[in-house]
């Protein structure tokens, strides 16, 4: 079996000169559902609701798949974020429409939604591979995607450009993340398809750790994390606060998150809350352009992360020590205030708003040896040392 390329080889045309990108930068609105862009490509004379994913290769869905039957290309290695891999295939499409941008013979991978993803209903994901000879801007206020080939069509703060590396044939961006005034840094992907602001990878905090840029609030273990190809791994995690890090002409204060086990750092879409995006893959340059150039977060305290396995809604890590004599890894959620969670169909519940919105909630749990019982939670701010 040969090794799937992972590069997508196109050509590309623009079917309007009305939209030249050295005049006029394409836009198009676009959906934000839980942090994911959604926009509308044409296949086949017909309009298809794709994710921005500038963390993956362009692929379609099974069902999209199976509709269209493509030309078959190649089988190969596929590795999603939790470094899961899976035997995927490849296929060509003849042709597929962004707007008024048209992509002739795109190889596009296939392989069936797990988990949370399948929610979604996603036709399938745009990937960093299919826009490389192109300057993308995401702003998320103005809910539009702009596409042009002249940064200067584009509005934007030409000074706050930085170096963006493209890695492997995929072009997959990533930018230097910094850490209060000091020279440490970390090098992250920009990852659209990513839910969440910063992921520090595990091979990476250690340093930090050791040089006091970052604190470990908490230790536990567990699994949090669905990728392309399922829930992540039950291991070992860890909890950190992040007194300041930047990215560009933007600061954010007492950020908290868990680290990841993917190899590589990350950013991701919650960050277009707080900014404009714009990849310049012709030039190798990011833009942020920050709403406000400095923003203090007041974040809740973490007692428990919610995950999902096999269409229940279960514990995925217990961070607080009192918590971890009573709940652990696995145990189903059943009920949250008066919600009953076991009467609620799952893409419900992972479309619908968060549980933890009241100052006390009570949460019904059913532990792996079918014992029910309930916990009241109260939500309190997290309080940070100088």
């Amino acid at each position: 079996m040969k090794k799937l390329s992972l590069y997508l080889s196109v050509l590309i045309l623009w079917s309007s000169c009305d939209n030249n990108p050295a005049k006029k930068p394409l836009e198009i609105d676009f959906e934000y559902l839980k942090q994911k862009i959604i926009i509308p490509v044409e296949i086949d004379n017909q309009t298809y609701r794709f994710c921005l994913d500038t963390g993956s290769v362009t692929h379609i869905s099974t069902e999209l798949r199976d509709k269209l039957s493509p030309k078959f290309i190649d089988e190969g290695q596929l590795t999603d974020g939790n470094d899961r891999s899976q035997t995927v295939a490849s296929f060509m499409l003849e042709k597929v429409t962004i707007g008024s941008l048209e992509f002739n013979q795109v190889e596009a991978v296939s392989h069936p939604e797990y988990g949370a993803f399948k929610c979604f209903d996603f036709d399938g994901y745009i990937g960093s591979d299919l826009l490389q000879d192109y300057i993308l801007q995401i702003d998320l206020e103005a809910k539009k995607i702009r596409i042009t080939k002249d940064i200067e069509s584009l509005s934007i703060d030409l000074s706050l450009g930085q170096e963006m590396y493209l890695i492997n044939r995929q072009k997959t961006p990533y930018v230097w993340l910094n850490f209060g005034q000091s020279s440490f840094r970390d090098l992250v992907m920009v990852d659209t398809g990513m839910h969440g602001i910063y992921d520090l990878s595990l091979e990476t905090h250690k340093r930090l750790l050791d040089h006091q840029k970052i604190n470990l609030i908490a230790k536990s273990t567990g699994a949090a994390i669905t990728g392309a190809f399922g829930l992540e791994k039950e291991r070992e995690q860890f909890l950190f606060h992040f007194p300041s890090i930047s990215i560009g002409d933007f600061t954010l204060i007492n950020h908290v998150n868990k680290g990841t086990h993917a190899k590589n750092s990350r950013i991701g879409a919650k960050l277009l809350e707080y900014g404009r995006m714009t990849f310049d893959f012709i030039n190798e340059e990011f833009y942020f352009e920050p709403h406000q150039k400095k923003v203090m977060l007041e974040p809740n305290k973490l007692f428990f992360n919610i995950t999902s396995m096999d269409e229940k809604i279960i514990v995925g890590i217990v961070w607080d020590e009192n918590l971890k004599q009573k709940i652990q890894f696995g145990d189903e959620i059943i009920a949250v205030n008066d919600w009953d969670l076991t009467k609620t169909e799952y893409c419900d519940f992972v479309l619908g708003p968060s549980i933890f919105t009241e100052k006390s909630n009570s949460f019904s749990f059913r532990s792996q040896k079918d014992s029910v019982f309930t916990l009241e939670i109260k939500r309190e701010k997290m309080v940070f040392g100088e």
